[in-house]
């Protein structure tokens, strides 16, 4: 079987060998065994590293039911040149957001195109913060957690689109001015805002930037019902001078809804 895939995360497995999980473009998120990465680096040599975008060569393991790495080529290493080490971090971040909100072996060819793309991007360190915020927004809505944005998920009375709104985390999604006297922690969202969300346009300006970094990580972390390491490391080296980053925010709401998220 031959496919290519983007590596997420690498861990040590048996005495000589690598568990190596991908995000493949025909086969979705899929872990393989990487037989004696550790003990031989020349089989493996400049391949096996994340982030990289590398064509494999996949076989049927006879020792369990995982996939084995026979051979592989890189195609891509797009953080090799990292400009700044905030690139890094931000594409930390992305890989534990595709780790945790996409299901093993269901395949996404618009969001791997979107992961490269973006993983790019973030290595020349020109609009990281807004480039994160998109790809949030996109693996969100690829994956069923998408936020309402045209109707108030309390009334749902359809939004006023020259407006300013209210976001609820709780309720995921905007409140109308009727019904934010009845909400607590909600979060202030410009029609503006809501516009490049809706529109898919690159999100540059500073107020929108950040208007989405108080409101995306917390429903992120809200969904998930726990924190991401690589979202707290950004807290406390990028966004250490907010008052109070989404992990503190989220201490406060409520329990979390049920959202259903999307196989197809």
């Amino acid at each position: 079987m031959t496919d290519d895939g983007i590596i997420l995360k690498i861990n040590s497995y048996r005495e000589y060998d690598q568990l190596i999980t991908f995000y493949f473009r025909r086969h979705g998120k899929t872990s393989v065994v990487a037989r004696g990465a550790k003990r031989s680096r020349r089989r493996f040599i400049g391949l096996v590293a994340k982030f990289n975008h590398i064509s494999c060569e996949l076989k049927k393991g006879k020792r369990s039911t995982l996939m084995e790495l026979e051979e592989g080529s890189l195609i891509n290493a797009p953080m090799a040149n990292a400009q700044a080490f905030e690139s890094l971090l931000y594409g930390s971040y992305l890989l534990d957001l595709v780790l945790h909100f996409t299901q093993d072996q269901h395949a996404n060819s618009r969001l791997f195109d979107i992961i490269l793309s973006t993983l790019s991007g973030l290595a020349t360190n020109k609009n990281p913060e807004g480039l994160i915020r998109r790809f949030e927004w996109d693996i969100l809505t690829i994956a069923g957690y998408k936020p309402e944005l045209n109707h108030c998920v309390r009334c749902r009375n359809v939004r006023d689109q020259n407006k300013n709104a209210t976001f609820y985390v709780q309720d995921g999604g905007i409140v109308c001015r009727v019904c934010k006297p009845n909400i607590k922690n909600g979060h202030p969202l410009s029609s503006d805002t809501i516009r490049l969300l809706i529109t898919n346009d690159e999100i540059i300006g500073e107020a929108a930037k950040r208007e989405l970094g108080k409101i995306l990580p917390e429903f992120i972390v809200y969904q998930l019902g726990r924190p991401l390491p690589s979202l707290a490391i950004l807290e406390e080296t990028i966004w250490h001078a907010q008052a109070t980053t989404p992990l503190q925010k989220i201490a406060s709401l409520p329990e979390k809804m049920e959202i259903p998220v999307a196989t197809d």
